[in-house]
């Protein structure tokens, strides 16, 4: 059975994972982009937003920092990732 640490950091891991396919290759985006394409590919993918949606993208976009995305300047954000291609795989 997994503990609340696990499911927490599958959810953000799976709210990162959309947060990369919105924004990789696009540059730097707004959080009301964000906010917008994030949604368009949950809904690709048939998945529902979380409950507090907004806040879940501020707190992934912070905690993949440095690693996933950058910030710019106040609100502005892009991705430095690429998800792999089916070739990559």
């Amino acid at each position: 059975m997994r503990d609340s640490g696990t499911n927490e950091r599958h959810h953000l891991a799976s709210v990162a994972q959309c947060l990369i396919w919105a924004m990789e290759g696009r540059g730097k985006m707004s959080l009301h982009e964000i906010y917008r394409e994030a949604k368009r590919v949950f809904r690709e993918h048939g998945r529902t937003p979380p409950a507090e949606f907004e806040a879940e993208v501020r707190q992934t976009l912070q905690k993949g920092r440095g690693d996933f995305f950058a910030w710019h300047d106040t609100g502005y954000w892009s991705c430095k990732v690429t998800s792999p291609s089916v070739d990559d795989l």
